[in-house]
Order: C-alpha cells, then structure tokens, then sequence
C-alpha cells in the first residue's frame, strides 16, 4: 500500500498540464503496465514441467480411441440389459373395431334373432413369462455378460497402447532436445576452432586450407543443427497431437534423472508368462472362446420345447370402452401354460449347432496363433531392452574417453603440435559419442516401454 501511494504522488508531482503532461502520464501508465504484466509472464516463464505420468494421463484422456472403446463398452452395457430383460414377462396388447354391413343373425325355427352388435369394439391385454427356453436365454445373456468383459479388456488394451505412445513420443522429445544441444555445443566449440585458426593464419603459422577446413566444418555444423531443430518441432508436434494440445503449443518436459537398469532377477520366460496372463488381447480371445461355447448352448437351445405361462383379459361391447353388450359376456379372462416346439426343420438346428462348434475351433487355433505373436514380442522388446542397456555402458565410456581425447588435442593445437584436421576430427568424436550416449539412453526407455506394453503392465516391477 505505501508504495503504491509513493508512486501515485510522484505521478502527480510529474503531471503538468498541457502535452507535455499527458506524455508524461501516458509514459507512467505505460510503465506500471508493464510492471503488472511481468509477475504473469514470469509466472509463465516459471511453469513446472510436465511429468511422464501427467503426459500419459492427459494422452489417454484425449485419445479418440479412447473415447471410442468407453462408448464401445457402454454399448455393450446396455446390451447386457438387453439380454437381462429376455427373463421378464411380455405384456401385449390389442385393441380392435369391427364394423358389419348388416347385424349378424341366426335363424331357429323359421324365426331371426340378432347376435351380435352390428359395430364391435374389442381390447385384450395378455401377459406372457418365460418358464423353459432350453437354455437359450441364459446362454444369451451370459454372451452379453461376456462381451462386456471383452470390451473392458478392450479398453484396457488401448490404454496401454496409447500410454506406450506418449511415453514413446516424450522420450523422443527429450532425445532430440538433447541431439539439439549437441549440435549447439558442436557449432560453439568449431567457432572457437576457427577463431584460433584465423589468429594462426594471421601469424602465418598454417596454411590456407585450414582455416579453410575450420569454416567448411562450421557450415556443416549449422546445417546439422537446422535439421536437429526440425526433427525437435516435428517430435514436438507429434507429443502435442497425442496429448491433445495444438501442434506449435510449447513443450516443457521433465527430464529424466535416472535410469532404473533391467532387473537381472527375472528371465525371458518369466516375462513371456506374465504376458500370457497379464495381456489385454489374450485374455479378450479367451472371453471370446467362452463366449463361442455359449453360442453352442444357445444353438442347442432349439432342440427343446420353448414352454411359457399366459394370463389374458379381454372386453368385448358396442362402445369404445367395450363395456355394455346385449348379446355376450363383456368380458373374460384365461390362463394357462403353452408350449412350443419346432419338431422337425430338416436339420437346421443340427446344421447351427454344427456351424457354431466349428467356430468355436477356429477361434481355439487363432488364440493359439496370438500366443506365439504375443511371445515374440515380449522376446524382441526384451532382446531390444538387453542390448540398449548394454550401450548404456558402453556408450557412456566412449562418451568419457571422446572428452578426453577433444581435450589432449585442444591442447597439442594451442601448442602447434597437432593440425586443425586433428582438432576437428575429435570434435567429430565427441559430438558422434555425446549423441550415441543419448540414443542408447533414450533408446533403453523407449525400449522399456514396449516391454512394458508387451507384457500387459502399466510398469515392469
């Protein structure tokens, strides 16, 4: 509050009148806007990385696929309702005029006597439950149950596809973050080669050409890093689109700090079982076979009599309301048991049975077929994840002596003891093991996590 009031009174100590005041105010307006708009651009400035698991979560919310297998299993919700209502009574009604040209007789001993209205208006209600369907309903509402586990399996499948994507997509924003900043260290450290390389030739302690090879390495340099810049917009894009945002929205993401090497305690085979067991597509086909033999149950369904119990009333007069007729009983009521049976239909009913029973092997041989695919992936992303832990390592050692070698040459050049070749070729070294290390490191958790999609997890504990 005090500065505040500070800066007003010295406000009113500037203004004078006429335009030079005004400029004056209009200055100081101008000021204090800016000094309000800066803590909102600093706080801009200051926004927190987004995280790995913030990335994923905001994936998963936007993929239209997503969305897609939600309503998919919605659907099938509410064709499991459909199924569950199979057991519950019918309700039919009717309501019928009947309009004569003439009034229905009949003649007894020579005589004519009316039977009936010449308009009759009638209505019947009749209630209908299902005793004894063969099994037929029950087989079809346990295939809707079923299907509803499909689609869940489903969904969860497409979650780890699209949690594999986003976190394949952010790892490569961070790798060509970093190939970038190779390419920048790359220019600084070949401008610092040619500066030297322009007081040598000044002093005419080299040669023309190289200076020469010193600029040519520069040039190519620059146009490494244009491409570098390219690749990190295109991932940057690619990373925006799965999460939803605009495709030249900023990118601020968390770096990783640590990798988490491969748990040599669990072999192949142990993550082949986990992904027979743990694999969202495995275990949709082996709903899918439970639902195949349902499909056999409700086929053999017709082999028996389909028995229900009826109730019915029913009206009958001379008014719409069919409540008043001279000639029979207005109304009336039955119940009773009914019982169909399609005895004999030339073999249809085997024909289905069979049809259903042979699909039901078919699918058997297709889960079979899933099985060796699912295995071979889990044996590829695995053979994949050995080999990029191992260039960890290796490549992080490279990375050391490259350094080191950039160095002792750096030097021996200072000193005319090594050419602008020598010096440039172990820049090329240093800048080929720096982004051979972040391949490999990038390289190992993009590997990581299509094991971890291989094997059906969210993470491999």
């Amino acid at each position: 509050m005090t500065e505040n009031f500070v800066m007003k009174s010295n406000i009113n100590r500037m203004v004078q009148p006429g335009l030079g005041g005004r400029l004056v105010l209009m200055a100081m307006l101008f000021t204090l806007t800016c000094i309000i708009a800066n803590p909102v651009r600093a706080a801009e400035d200051s926004q927190s990385p987004l995280t790995l698991q913030e990335a994923v979560a905001k994936a998963r919310s936007h993929s239209y696929l997503s969305q897609a297998q939600n309503l998919d299993y919605e659907g099938s919700l509410e064709e499991k309702h459909q199924a569950l209502t199979g057991f519950l009574p019918k309700v039919q009604a009717n309501y019928r005029l009947i309009s004569y040209r003439e009034q229905p007789y009949r003649i007894s001993g020579g005589m004519r006597a009316s039977v009936a209205h010449q308009a009759l208006y009638h209505w019947d209600a009749t209630i209908i439950q299902p005793l004894f369907t063969g099994f037929g309903l029950t087989s079809k509402y346990q295939m809707a149950e079923l299907t509803t586990r499909v689609r869940k399996q489903e969904k969860q499948q497409v979650n780890l596809d699209v949690g594999r994507d986003a976190k394949s997509a952010y790892y490569n924003v961070l790798l060509t973050e970093k190939i970038l900043q190779v390419r920048e260290q790359t220019i600084q450290a070949i401008q610092a080669q040619e500066s030297d390389a322009q007081k040598f030739f000044d002093q005419e302690l080299i040669p023309l050409n190289d200076l020469l090879r010193a600029k040519v390495a520069l040039a190519n340099a620059l146009q490494e890093k244009e491409a570098a810049a390219a690749q990190l917009q295109m991932a940057q894009a690619g990373f925006n689109l799965l999460i939803g945002e605009a495709t030249d929205s900023p990118v601020l993401l968390e770096d990783v700090n640590a990798v988490q090497p491969l748990d040599t305690d669990k072999d192949l085979p142990q993550y082949v079982s986990a992904a027979l067991v743990n694999r969202p597509v495995l275990i949709t086909g082996r709903l899918g076979l439970q639902s195949l033999e349902k499909a056999v149950q409700a086929a053999q369904s017709r082999y028996y009599p389909q028995v229900s119990a009826f109730a019915s009333y029913e009206q009958d007069g001379n008014n719409p309301a069919a409540n008043e007729n001279d000639y029979a009983n207005r109304y009336n009521s039955s119940a009773g048991i009914q019982a169909q049976w399609d005895v004999f239909e030339w073999g249809k009913t085997r024909s289905q049975v069979a049809q259903s029973r042979l699909g039901l092997k078919a699918a058997q041989q297709r889960i079979m077929a899933l099985e060796d695919k699912v295995r071979l992936e889990v044996e590829s992303a695995y053979r994949d994840l050995e080999v990029a832990c191992r260039n960890i390592a290796t490549s992080e050692q490279a990375l050391g002596q490259a350094r080191e070698n950039w160095r002792i040459i750096r030097l021996q050049y200072q000193e005319q003891m090594s050419t602008s070749t020598d010096v440039l070729d172990a820049q090329t070294y240093l800048s080929q093991a720096d982004t051979n290390y972040y391949l490999s490191l990038y390289g190992y958790l993009i590997s990581l996590a299509d094991l971890e999609r291989a094997v059906g997890l969210e993470t491999i504990p």
